[in-house]
């Protein structure tokens, strides 16, 4: 489906309905207030969406609560949460607590969602309970700078600003034990499945078997995002995707690969569900496949946005029932069966 102009004009439209009902409902004074800081008591708490003046059409990030809820972070307009079936359900930004606006990645973790600022300081914050509020957590001991990455599953994955790893295990934050020849920071991406760790620089990536200190390194050329997850490990390259198979020790065929290179370039989202694996271009090519692959003809072409020449996806995620989310500068959209929809 294309992004035509009479969709642009609905979004305008609609955005100019939410500023005329913040006005009339609350007077000028919200509109034209400054944005307050938060600080270390701050606490966001739910308002209904069209009484925030905020810029959805950004996203930055997405996060996928256990539950089917969705959430998705942007760089300015704050944090925003849908219910599992697309409505929007409540805003978050700094003019009703939340710490700061500009957040950089998320992800769910034993139930909870976190998210990274970058500014006004780069912190970790993280739902209550019931999903309904945002606070700080405590302090990542031993982190330098700013974190940089996060990754969710059974535990929580950052990475600060040197590349070093710090996983929380319920107890409170680790550095992992990497066995001798394992650089301790560097790293940009990282996932860990049951006792398997994966890292990644971009362009060197290791396995480590955390319960035998074995490890297995790969090289990974120009790679911008992984997922480990069922035995395999996917990466998305600029060049194409490609599946590990750590029991066999082996990648997708290369027949494979080059007949995905021909669907698209600059790989920069990967995900491995159910034995298949989803991965998209920056421009919102997706494809699917099993993760053990090896016929170039079983490939499939989930969907494509075919917007705007400055379209760019930011970040994918993947719904329970194989719905991909794709997080752009334009908006959040879902993909499903061949069909792209504006996700709302």
């Amino acid at each position: 489906m294309t992004m035509n102009g009479s969709r642009r004009s609905t979004g305008w439209a609609r955005a100019a309905v939410v500023v005329a009902l913040a006005l009339a409902l609350l007077g000028p004074g919200l509109a034209g207030s400054p944005t307050p800081g938060g600080d270390e008591g701050s606490r966001s708490t739910s308002s209904p969406a069209s009484l925030l003046l905020v810029d959805l059409n950004e996203t930055s990030c997405l996060a996928v609560a256990q539950d089917g809820r969705v959430f998705t972070g942007s760089d300015g307009g704050g944090l925003a949460e849908w219910t599992a079936d697309g409505a929007l359900s409540s805003v978050h930004t700094s003019v009703n607590g939340l710490p700061s606006n500009h957040i950089t990645d998320m992800a769910v973790a034993d139930g909870i969602t976190y998210a990274i600022t970058a500014s006004p300081d780069p912190r970790l914050l993280m739902t209550d309970a019931a999903g309904s509020g945002w606070s700080l957590t405590g302090q990542v001991a031993g982190a330098t700078g700013p974190l940089s990455y996060l990754r969710g599953g059974d535990q929580l994955i950052v990475l600060d600003s040197q590349g070093a790893i710090f996983i929380e295990d319920g107890a409170g934050w680790e550095r992992p034990d990497l066995p001798g020849g394992i650089s301790d920071d560097g790293w940009t991406l990282a996932d860990l499945d049951s006792d398997i760790l994966a890292l990644s620089n971009g362009t060197d990536t290791v396995l480590v078997d955390m319960g035998t200190s074995e490890w297995t390194p790969l090289s990974t050329p120009s790679i911008n995002d992984l997922d480990l997850e069922e035995g395999f490990l996917a990466v998305a390259s600029d060049d194409h995707p490609d599946v590990y198979h750590i029991a066999t020790q082996s990648w997708l065929d290369i027949s494979v690969t080059s007949a995905i290179s021909l669907m698209g370039s600059e790989w920069v989202g990967v995900h491995v569900q159910d034995s298949r694996f989803k991965a998209a271009t920056i421009d919102g090519v997706v494809i699917e496949a099993r993760v053990n692959v090896s016929d170039k003809g079983d490939l499939e072409l989930e969907g494509s946005l075919d917007g705007t020449a400055d379209q760019q996806v930011a970040d994918m995620a993947v719904l329970a029932d194989g719905t991909v989310l794709l997080a752009t500068n334009n908006g959040t959209w879902a993909l499903e069966g061949g069909t792209v929809r504006p996700f709302t």
